[in-house]
């Protein structure tokens, strides 16, 4: 009997190689058959967000893609409807009172930098504007410099519900160069102030009660007092931060800059007298000679006039006058 040979030790490593080999290739194509698949069905696939919603829809036809351009501007309309109603404020769960509406306090600023062919016209349509928009005039600069273009500058306040039509009268003037519009909102704060002056309000309060029914001594008194001392100015300074917002709010400040197109030319002045003559120096002095000599004969003629009347009085009580001193000095006879 011939011995059988053993096997060789390269025969089992082989037999196991060629399982894992296979096993790895078919993997590798299964894998690469998912990835086409997937990629091809994405790439069909357009998502379209409205809200918060999701929505998958199919682009391999060209009536979807159509459809899909058609709807892109009402998704964009509730796309803002959407971020309008986030900063809205929230509805109140059911069962709990609407909250109160906030009175937005927004400061509106505006500058303006017009060109205008008459400044003086310009003002006046200006002023005439800002009376019927029921505003005020604040300060007002206007510089014209032989040679160069006039302008004139205003700072200018109409009621905030004017604003809007006040500026655009504004812009009718000229040629706008500059044209700038500002709002701050203010609302936060006047919302912060008005709810920390009335929680001081309603402190003060139980402080006032409680030193009308608790104080029972002079030094107790006086130190629920010197609680509410504070307290109280506390108050009136929120309170006057609260008046000065509302008033910041009620009206808004208009810039108004006008430039005249044309250089300016000043009315012409004009040019002083030529100094007169020796002659007519002579006929003048002449003449003022004449007339204080006419003047002094006319002073005397009223005078003779004026003392008219009195000479019948004063001719009579003079003779007797006269006739009653001349018989008092008469000299005394000689002695014998």
């Amino acid at each position: 009997m011939t011995p059988t040979a053993p096997p060789s030790p390269r025969a089992e490593p082989r037999s196991l190689a060629v399982p894992v080999l296979v096993v790895f290739g078919v993997f590798a194509v299964i894998m690469l058959i998912v990835f086409l698949t997937t990629k091809s069905r994405y790439a069909a696939t357009s998502y379209d967000f409205v809200g918060s919603g999701v929505r998958a829809e199919s682009n391999r036809t060209p009536r979807a893609a159509e459809e899909r351009l058609a709807r892109a501007p009402a998704v964009a309309g509730v796309m803002f409807d959407a971020m309008a109603e986030a900063q809205a404020p929230a509805a109140p769960p059911a069962g709990q009172p609407k909250a109160e509406p906030v009175d937005r306090k927004i400061v509106y600023t505006a500058q303006l930098d017009l060109v205008v062919k008459n400044l003086d016209a310009a003002e006046k349509q200006a002023d005439e504007l800002l009376s019927a928009g029921g505003g005020r005039l604040i300060s007002s600069e206007s510089r014209g410099d032989a040679g160069s273009k006039r302008t004139a500058s205003f700072r200018l306040e109409v009621p905030v519900a004017k604003f809007r039509a006040f500026v655009s009268g504004l812009r009718q003037l000229g040629v706008p160069e500059r044209d700038k519009v500002e709002s701050s909102d203010l609302t936060a704060e006047y919302v912060d102030i008005q709810a920390r002056v009335k929680n001081m309000k309603a402190e003060e309060d139980n402080l006032i009660k409680l030193l009308a029914e608790r104080a029972r001594s002079v030094e107790e008194s006086l130190a629920i007092r010197r609680q509410i001392q504070p307290l109280r100015e506390q108050i009136e300074v929120a309170e006057g931060r609260q008046k000065f917002i509302e008033g910041r709010a009620a009206l808004s400040t208009v810039m108004l800059n006008l430039r005249e197109e044309a250089n300016y030319v000043p009315p012409t002045v004009e040019p002083p007298p030529a100094p007169p003559t020796f002659g007519e120096r002579v006929a003048k002095t002449f003449a003022a000679s004449w007339g204080m000599l006419v003047t002094f004969g006319e002073g005397l003629a009223l005078f003779g006039v004026a003392i008219g009347p009195w000479l019948g009085v004063m001719l009579p009580v003079g003779i007797v006058g006269w006739w009653a001193a001349g018989r008092f000095r008469r000299p005394a006879p000689p002695a014998a």
